[in-house]
Parts: structure tokens; sequence; C-alpha cells
């Protein structure tokens, strides 16, 4: 039986697709708008719906969806929980279950799903940071699925015409910390913010270095790569970059 008592519903979880994203954009936007489960006060736009899904399966990382006889009735997703490489085998997840099916197995239907596809990668631990410490719900889910309070982050949020804090939950994902990973990630150099982004982490032997892909250049060890030296009084840039591509 279900937290309610109401037996729990027999859902289908798959992979989310593009056509299911007016249906998760509906059930995301009544969060927004009626509860303190997300810190947003603005409903995003299918468009920004249809990139956030996008930046989750770019990085290898489930999307899901519930439905039964064709009704999505939940969605669920990992993201990463930082953008700094160091945090690169952690993940945070988020699950909202469609209005009137809440504690009908739907939500433990997605996370435990989102739970065992990260497990098959590289992923070490997974975070869960719940809107608001009266969210009762949100809190028993994870901690039926093994997530231990990690602490509570006290009025970080002023929504709904009062502050609210942020409950942070945590759980490890396969043998967690027992041993360093044996996987890592490709370092990508964007070609516009030229910042260092993560890409879908693949397995390597682990005494490889890492390997970077920088705009322009073929792809090498990051080791290999140094900042560019001013040129020399006297010299000219123009012979140096010519040099440059003769040794390409």
């Amino acid at each position: 039986m279900s937290g309610d008592g109401s037996p729990p519903l027999p859902v289908v979880v798959r992979d989310a697709a593009e056509t299911d994203m007016p249906a998760v954009q509906t059930i995301y936007a009544h969060y927004v708008l009626h509860s303190l489960a997300t810190f947003e006060e603005t409903p995003p736009t299918l468009a920004d719906m249809i990139a956030r899904r996008r930046k989750s399966v770019e990085n290898g990382l489930p999307y899901l969806v519930a439905e039964k006889n064709g009704e999505t009735l939940g969605f669920a997703y990992a993201g990463l929980y930082h953008a700094r490489p160091a945090y690169r085998f952690t993940v945070e997840d988020s699950v909202y279950v469609a209005p009137g099916f809440a504690r009908r197995g739907v939500g433990s239907a997605l996370l435990g799903a989102v739970i065992e596809r990260c497990e098959r990668g590289p992923w070490r631990q997974m975070i869960a940071i719940v809107g608001d410490s009266a969210n009762a719900g949100s809190i028993a889910l994870h901690r039926r699925f093994g997530f231990d309070p990690a602490g509570v982050l006290k009025s970080v949020g002023y929504k709904s015409g009062r502050w609210v804090d942020t409950p942070i939950l945590q759980r490890p994902l396969g043998t967690g910390d027992a041993k360093p990973p044996a996987f890592r990630s490709d370092l990508l150099v964007s070609r516009r913010r030229r910042s260092i982004l993560l890409c879908r982490p693949r397995p390597i032997d682990d005494d490889r270095l890492p390997a970077a892909t920088v705009s322009g250049y073929p792809r090498t060890r990051a080791s290999a790569i140094r900042p560019r030296r001013s040129p020399a009084a006297g010299h000219s840039p123009g012979r140096a970059a010519g040099a440059l591509r003769r040794r390409r």
C-alpha cells in the first residue's frame, strides 16, 4: 500500500523523449507556482525544459518519465551536482509527481530507476536538495532509498512571503568512496566561453593521464597544454604561427 493507504499505481518508467516535454513542463510549472519544492518563481518555457533534458542526456545521465495508459504522471532526472571538475563523480536528483498522484508509488518508481541508472555509470554519490524542511514527503521518499541527512541550510531561500530552508540528503552510488574511481571525464574547452565543461564520462585505465580537446588543436594530453608565451623582442608572431602550422 502507498503512504495514504491507496494501492500503488502500476506505472511504466522510461527515458523521456522531446515529445514528453510539454507534459513535463506542465507538471513542473505547478510546483513552481504552488509549492516550495523548487526555488524557481517563474515557470520555465517549453524550450527551457527541452534544453535542460538535453543537458542531462548529453552528460550520460537519466531523464525519465512515469506513465500509465499514455498519461505522464511524473518525471525525474539526475544532473551534475556542480560544474567544477572535482565534483564530476557526484550527481543531484530531482523528482516531481503530477498533482493528484502523490503517495501512489510514482515517486518511488522514478527515484529507484534514477538511482539504478546512475549506478551503471561512474558516479559515486547522489545528493538530494529538498525545498523546505516541511517537505516531509520528499524527505521520507529519499530516506526509504538509503539517503541520510547531511545537514540543513537555514533560510537560504525566500519564496511565497517567507524564508525557506533546504535540507540536504546524500547516499552513495555503487561502491561509494570505498575505492578511487576507475573512470575519467574528458575536458572540453568551450569555444565561446573558454571555460572547462564536463563531458560524458568513459572508462579508462587508472594510470593514464587525463586528455583534453582544445578548440582548434588536435586532441592531446592535458599536461601538454601550456599557456601561450609572448613573442620575444624582435620575433615575428607571424613566423611563429607559421612554424606552429608546419610542426602540426
